[in-house]
């Protein structure tokens, strides 16, 4: 009974991946793989790109300045940045934002 369920349960797992995944990325599964072999192997072909994407954009966050525009564009600009890296789990504090924010604007915006 408790074999039954689990292989169910397993089914379902698979096959709500199935669903999700675009054509080219279904390439990287085997379809005679189990559930868990299929997910490390996604985990195995993505997760580099994820962290290769974090690298590029904590890089583009900390090389942001002001350059000529307008604050109000360079803020929002900014918080698209933060949105960016919070989708891939990389969040900072408040008082840390704040000095980045702060240092990416010219002298002529001095604020100590």
């Amino acid at each position: 009974m408790i074999a039954a369920a689990w292989t169910k349960v397993v089914k379902k797992a698979k096959s709500s991946i199935e669903i999700h995944l675009t054509r080219p990325v279904w390439s990287h599964i085997i379809e005679k793989m189990t559930t868990q072999e299929g997910w490390e192997k996604l985990e195995n072909v993505y997760m580099g790109k994820i962290v290769s994407n974090k690298f590029f954009l904590k890089d583009e966050l900390f090389e942001f300045q002001l350059e000529g525009g307008v604050i109000e564009d360079h803020i929002c600009t900014f918080q698209n940045y933060t949105a960016n890296l919070q989708k891939v789990e990389e969040t900072y504090k408040d008082d840390d934002m704040a000095i980045i924010l702060l240092r990416s604007l010219p002298l002529s915006f001095k604020h100590f």
